[in-house]
Protein backbone atom coordinates (compact mmCIF):
# COMPACT_ATOMS: atom_id res chain seq x y z
CA UNK A 1 0.00 0.00 0.00
CA UNK A 2 1.54 3.25 -0.78
CA UNK A 3 1.46 6.54 1.03
CA UNK A 4 -0.89 7.97 -1.58
CA UNK A 5 -2.99 4.81 -1.11
CA UNK A 6 -3.05 5.13 2.80
CA UNK A 7 -3.96 9.00 3.06
CA UNK A 8 -6.55 8.60 0.01
CA UNK A 9 -8.20 5.56 2.63
CA UNK A 10 -8.04 8.39 6.02
CA UNK A 11 -9.39 10.83 3.94
CA UNK A 12 -12.17 8.89 3.21
CA UNK A 13 -12.62 7.66 6.73
CA UNK A 14 -12.78 11.62 7.86
CA UNK A 15 -15.32 12.17 5.04
CA UNK A 16 -17.50 9.09 7.30
CA UNK A 17 -17.04 10.84 10.66
CA UNK A 18 -18.45 14.45 9.23
CA UNK A 19 -20.93 13.00 7.47
CA UNK A 20 -22.67 12.36 10.56
CA UNK A 21 -21.82 15.57 12.64
CA UNK A 22 -24.19 18.31 11.40
CA UNK A 23 -23.75 21.85 12.25
CA UNK A 24 -22.89 20.97 15.98
CA UNK A 25 -19.92 23.56 16.54
CA UNK A 26 -18.91 21.73 19.74
CA UNK A 27 -19.08 18.21 18.33
CA UNK A 28 -17.36 19.12 14.80
CA UNK A 29 -14.43 20.85 16.99
CA UNK A 30 -14.50 17.26 19.44
CA UNK A 31 -14.39 15.30 16.26
CA UNK A 32 -11.44 17.69 14.53
CA UNK A 33 -9.58 17.00 17.87
CA UNK A 34 -10.09 13.55 17.31
CA UNK A 35 -9.28 13.31 13.54
CA UNK A 36 -5.96 15.34 14.59
CA UNK A 37 -4.92 12.86 16.86
CA UNK A 38 -5.53 10.50 14.07
CA UNK A 39 -3.13 12.14 11.69
CA UNK A 40 -0.65 12.37 14.35
CA UNK A 41 -0.65 8.66 14.78
CA UNK A 42 -0.05 8.11 10.80
CA UNK A 43 1.93 11.24 10.27
CA UNK A 44 0.17 12.13 7.34
CA UNK A 45 -0.59 15.55 8.60
CA UNK A 46 -3.12 17.85 6.41
CA UNK A 47 -5.77 15.36 6.53
CA UNK A 48 -8.30 17.39 8.28
CA UNK A 49 -8.26 20.56 5.95
CA UNK A 50 -7.90 18.14 3.11
CA UNK A 51 -11.42 17.13 3.89
CA UNK A 52 -13.08 20.33 5.50
CA UNK A 53 -11.84 22.46 2.48
CA UNK A 54 -12.52 20.41 -0.37
CA UNK A 55 -8.81 20.55 -0.93
CA UNK A 56 -9.52 16.42 -2.35
CA UNK A 57 -12.21 15.60 -3.74
CA UNK A 58 -13.98 12.34 -2.66
CA UNK A 59 -14.00 10.67 -6.59
CA UNK A 60 -10.34 11.78 -6.47
CA UNK A 61 -9.65 9.93 -3.37
CA UNK A 62 -11.71 7.01 -4.35
CA UNK A 63 -9.73 6.78 -8.51
CA UNK A 64 -6.51 6.07 -6.09
CA UNK A 65 -7.58 3.14 -5.15
CA UNK A 66 -7.50 0.94 -8.14
CA UNK A 67 -7.43 -2.50 -6.16
CA UNK A 68 -10.47 -4.32 -5.13
CA UNK A 69 -9.56 -4.82 -2.11
CA UNK A 70 -8.41 -1.40 -1.28
CA UNK A 71 -12.23 0.02 -2.33
CA UNK A 72 -13.78 -2.45 -0.21
CA UNK A 73 -11.30 -1.74 2.46
CA UNK A 74 -12.38 2.01 2.14
CA UNK A 75 -16.09 1.53 1.98
CA UNK A 76 -15.67 -1.01 5.40
CA UNK A 77 -13.52 2.20 7.23
CA UNK A 78 -16.13 4.46 5.98
CA UNK A 79 -18.91 2.49 7.27
CA UNK A 80 -17.38 1.93 10.72
CA UNK A 81 -16.96 5.90 10.84
CA UNK A 82 -20.36 6.08 10.30
CA UNK A 83 -21.82 3.67 13.02
CA UNK A 84 -19.41 4.22 15.53
CA UNK A 85 -21.64 6.79 17.67
CA UNK A 86 -24.62 4.58 16.98
CA UNK A 87 -26.50 3.46 14.20
CA UNK A 88 -26.00 5.43 11.12
CA UNK A 89 -28.48 8.39 10.38
CA UNK A 90 -30.07 9.14 6.75
CA UNK A 91 -27.22 11.58 6.08
CA UNK A 92 -24.24 9.16 6.58
CA UNK A 93 -26.11 6.24 4.77
CA UNK A 94 -26.08 8.63 1.63
CA UNK A 95 -23.10 9.35 1.89
CA UNK A 96 -22.36 5.83 1.94
CA UNK A 97 -23.76 4.86 -1.17
CA UNK A 98 -22.34 7.91 -2.83
CA UNK A 99 -19.15 6.45 -1.62
CA UNK A 100 -19.84 2.58 -2.54
CA UNK A 101 -20.61 4.23 -6.50
CA UNK A 102 -17.41 6.23 -6.88
CA UNK A 103 -15.20 3.17 -5.48
CA UNK A 104 -17.31 0.96 -8.13
CA UNK A 105 -18.57 -1.40 -5.79
CA UNK A 106 -21.74 -3.96 -6.19
CA UNK A 107 -24.36 -3.58 -4.07
CA UNK A 108 -23.90 -7.10 -2.22
CA UNK A 109 -20.12 -5.61 -1.58
CA UNK A 110 -21.49 -2.37 -0.06
CA UNK A 111 -24.73 -4.37 1.69
CA UNK A 112 -22.43 -6.75 3.82
CA UNK A 113 -20.25 -4.49 5.47
CA UNK A 114 -23.65 -2.29 6.24
CA UNK A 115 -25.36 -5.31 7.53
CA UNK A 116 -22.37 -6.47 10.16
CA UNK A 117 -21.81 -2.53 11.44
CA UNK A 118 -25.64 -2.29 11.83
CA UNK A 119 -25.52 -5.65 13.76
CA UNK A 120 -22.27 -4.05 16.06
CA UNK A 121 -23.99 -0.86 16.24
CA UNK A 122 -26.92 -2.21 17.73
CA UNK A 123 -25.65 -5.55 19.70
CA UNK A 124 -27.92 -6.50 22.97
CA UNK A 125 -25.76 -5.55 25.77
CA UNK A 126 -27.37 -8.32 27.81
CA UNK A 127 -24.75 -10.97 25.93
CA UNK A 128 -24.87 -14.43 26.61
CA UNK A 129 -26.55 -16.11 29.69
CA UNK A 130 -23.23 -16.87 31.18
CA UNK A 131 -22.52 -12.98 31.58
CA UNK A 132 -25.72 -12.20 33.28
CA UNK A 133 -25.00 -15.38 35.61
CA UNK A 134 -21.86 -14.18 36.76
CA UNK A 135 -22.46 -13.31 39.76
CA UNK A 136 -24.90 -15.91 41.48
CA UNK A 137 -22.80 -17.73 43.73
CA UNK A 138 -19.81 -15.97 43.97
CA UNK A 139 -17.59 -12.75 45.64
CA UNK A 140 -20.03 -9.69 43.83
CA UNK A 141 -15.87 -7.97 43.45
CA UNK A 142 -14.78 -11.43 41.86
CA UNK A 143 -17.38 -11.36 39.76
CA UNK A 144 -16.98 -8.27 38.41
CA UNK A 145 -13.10 -8.64 38.27
CA UNK A 146 -13.72 -11.55 36.18
CA UNK A 147 -16.02 -10.07 33.63
CA UNK A 148 -13.72 -6.82 33.13
CA UNK A 149 -10.73 -8.88 32.74
CA UNK A 150 -12.95 -11.08 30.24
CA UNK A 151 -13.97 -8.14 28.30
CA UNK A 152 -10.22 -6.50 27.85
CA UNK A 153 -9.02 -9.47 26.68
CA UNK A 154 -11.29 -9.91 24.13
CA UNK A 155 -10.77 -6.18 23.09
CA UNK A 156 -6.98 -6.56 23.24
CA UNK A 157 -7.62 -9.49 20.88
CA UNK A 158 -9.79 -7.58 18.10
CA UNK A 159 -7.17 -4.83 18.05
CA UNK A 160 -4.39 -7.09 16.44
CA UNK A 161 -6.99 -8.04 13.63
CA UNK A 162 -6.52 -6.22 10.25
CA UNK A 163 -9.78 -5.68 9.91
CA UNK A 164 -11.58 -2.19 9.91
CA UNK A 165 -14.59 -4.14 11.76
CA UNK A 166 -12.66 -5.08 14.50
CA UNK A 167 -12.41 -1.75 15.59
CA UNK A 168 -16.44 -1.22 15.69
CA UNK A 169 -16.80 -4.52 17.87
CA UNK A 170 -14.39 -3.02 20.20
CA UNK A 171 -16.52 -0.52 20.96
CA UNK A 172 -19.67 -2.50 20.72
CA UNK A 173 -18.14 -4.54 23.89
CA UNK A 174 -17.23 -2.11 25.48
CA UNK A 175 -20.56 -0.79 25.97
CA UNK A 176 -22.26 -4.20 26.77
CA UNK A 177 -19.21 -4.29 29.67
CA UNK A 178 -20.54 -0.97 30.96
CA UNK A 179 -23.94 -2.04 30.72
CA UNK A 180 -23.35 -5.44 32.57
CA UNK A 181 -21.34 -3.42 35.68
CA UNK A 182 -24.12 -1.06 36.02
CA UNK A 183 -26.30 -4.03 36.44
CA UNK A 184 -24.94 -6.01 38.70
CA UNK A 185 -24.86 -2.46 40.94
CA UNK A 186 -28.48 -2.07 40.02
CA UNK A 187 -28.29 0.56 37.61
CA UNK A 188 -28.34 -0.94 34.30
CA UNK A 189 -27.86 1.84 31.68
CA UNK A 190 -29.40 2.40 28.23
CA UNK A 191 -27.36 1.93 25.46
CA UNK A 192 -26.90 5.88 24.81
CA UNK A 193 -26.36 6.14 28.86
CA UNK A 194 -23.22 3.82 28.05
CA UNK A 195 -21.81 5.67 25.07
CA UNK A 196 -22.15 8.99 27.30
CA UNK A 197 -20.27 7.27 29.91
CA UNK A 198 -17.62 6.93 27.66
CA UNK A 199 -17.87 9.96 26.28
CA UNK A 200 -18.16 11.73 29.61
CA UNK A 201 -14.92 9.56 30.48
CA UNK A 202 -13.01 11.31 27.48
CA UNK A 203 -12.99 8.12 25.30
CA UNK A 204 -16.08 8.85 23.40
CA UNK A 205 -17.03 5.98 20.84
CA UNK A 206 -16.28 7.80 17.07
CA UNK A 207 -12.85 9.09 19.02
CA UNK A 208 -12.26 5.99 20.04
CA UNK A 209 -12.30 4.29 16.67
CA UNK A 210 -10.39 7.28 14.94
CA UNK A 211 -7.80 6.66 17.28
CA UNK A 212 -7.52 3.01 16.50
CA UNK A 213 -7.97 3.39 13.13
CA UNK A 214 -5.14 5.66 12.70
CA UNK A 215 -3.17 3.33 14.71
CA UNK A 216 -3.59 0.48 12.69
CA UNK A 217 -2.01 2.46 9.88
CA UNK A 218 0.66 3.54 11.63
CA UNK A 219 1.54 -0.13 12.54
CA UNK A 220 0.74 -1.93 9.18
CA UNK A 221 -2.14 -3.88 10.37
CA UNK A 222 -3.82 -3.34 7.35
CA UNK A 223 -0.80 -4.72 5.20
CA UNK A 224 -1.51 -7.98 7.26
CA UNK A 225 -3.91 -10.85 5.44
CA UNK A 226 -7.38 -9.83 6.07
CA UNK A 227 -7.92 -12.71 8.08
CA UNK A 228 -4.99 -12.97 9.54
CA UNK A 229 -3.73 -11.73 13.33
CA UNK A 230 -0.73 -9.27 14.75
CA UNK A 231 1.14 -10.44 17.11
CA UNK A 232 5.09 -10.16 18.13
CA UNK A 233 6.84 -6.85 17.90
CA UNK A 234 3.38 -5.10 18.11
CA UNK A 235 1.70 -6.47 21.26
CA UNK A 236 3.03 -3.93 23.43
CA UNK A 237 1.47 -1.26 21.48
CA UNK A 238 -1.25 -2.42 20.34
CA UNK A 239 -2.09 -3.59 24.14
CA UNK A 240 -4.09 -0.25 24.32
CA UNK A 241 -7.41 -2.00 23.66
CA UNK A 242 -6.51 -4.32 26.97
CA UNK A 243 -5.65 -1.63 29.43
CA UNK A 244 -8.22 0.94 27.77
CA UNK A 245 -11.41 -1.66 28.32
CA UNK A 246 -10.07 -2.89 31.62
CA UNK A 247 -9.74 0.50 33.22
CA UNK A 248 -13.05 1.72 31.86
CA UNK A 249 -15.01 -1.19 33.14
CA UNK A 250 -13.62 -0.98 36.09
CA UNK A 251 -14.29 3.15 36.38
CA UNK A 252 -17.74 2.17 35.54
CA UNK A 253 -17.55 -0.13 38.98
CA UNK A 254 -16.69 3.00 41.25
CA UNK A 255 -19.31 4.94 38.93
CA UNK A 256 -22.44 2.81 39.36
CA UNK A 257 -21.26 1.51 42.98
CA UNK A 258 -20.90 5.16 44.06
CA UNK A 259 -24.94 5.73 42.68
CA UNK A 260 -23.55 7.75 39.25
CA UNK A 261 -22.33 10.82 41.31
CA UNK A 262 -18.98 11.07 39.44
CA UNK A 263 -18.81 14.23 37.20
CA UNK A 264 -16.63 14.03 33.71
CA UNK A 265 -13.51 15.57 35.37
CA UNK A 266 -13.70 13.22 38.39
CA UNK A 267 -14.52 10.02 35.75
CA UNK A 268 -10.98 11.34 34.08
CA UNK A 269 -9.32 11.60 36.23
CA UNK A 270 -9.82 8.66 38.00
CA UNK A 271 -9.22 6.77 34.74
CA UNK A 272 -5.62 7.87 34.15
CA UNK A 273 -5.06 6.40 37.60
CA UNK A 274 -7.17 2.76 36.32
CA UNK A 275 -5.45 2.88 32.96
CA UNK A 276 -1.30 2.99 34.41
CA UNK A 277 -2.83 -0.45 36.73
CA UNK A 278 -3.87 -1.80 33.08
CA UNK A 279 -1.21 -1.20 31.12
CA UNK A 280 0.98 -3.08 34.23
CA UNK A 281 -1.30 -6.28 34.76
CA UNK A 282 -1.29 -6.79 30.30
CA UNK A 283 1.73 -8.44 30.26
CA UNK A 284 0.18 -11.26 32.26
CA UNK A 285 -2.26 -11.99 30.05
CA UNK A 286 -0.18 -11.61 26.42
CA UNK A 287 -0.88 -14.90 25.85
CA UNK A 288 -4.45 -15.12 26.10
CA UNK A 289 -4.67 -11.95 24.13
CA UNK A 290 -2.71 -13.98 21.49
CA UNK A 291 -4.50 -17.18 21.71
CA UNK A 292 -8.29 -15.10 20.97
CA UNK A 293 -6.78 -13.17 18.25
CA UNK A 294 -5.34 -16.35 16.34
CA UNK A 295 -9.38 -17.58 16.70
CA UNK A 296 -11.10 -14.84 15.27
CA UNK A 297 -11.79 -14.57 11.39
CA UNK A 298 -13.32 -12.16 8.92
CA UNK A 299 -15.98 -14.58 8.54
CA UNK A 300 -16.83 -14.92 12.42
CA UNK A 301 -16.24 -11.90 13.23
CA UNK A 302 -19.74 -10.66 14.04
CA UNK A 303 -20.73 -13.81 15.59
CA UNK A 304 -17.36 -13.87 17.95
CA UNK A 305 -18.34 -10.66 19.08
CA UNK A 306 -22.35 -11.60 19.88
CA UNK A 307 -21.19 -14.29 21.87
CA UNK A 308 -18.82 -12.87 23.97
Amino acid sequence: MTAQEQQALLRLTLRAAYAGSGQDSAAREQLRDSAERMEALTGYRGLVPDVLLERVSLSTDAACLAAPGLRQLAFELAVGACNAGGLRNDTQTRFLIALGRALGLTAPAMAGPAAEADALATLPLTGPKRAAQATAGCDLQAAVDTMVLRYAIANGALQRLPLALASLATLALQQRMIYQVGAVYGCAPTREQARDFLRDAGFSPLQQYLEDIGRKFALGLFHEPRNGWVGGSTAAITGGAFAKTHALGHLAERYYAGGCAMSPPMLQAELVVLGEHARALQPLYESQIEQQARQIDREALLAWTQNQ
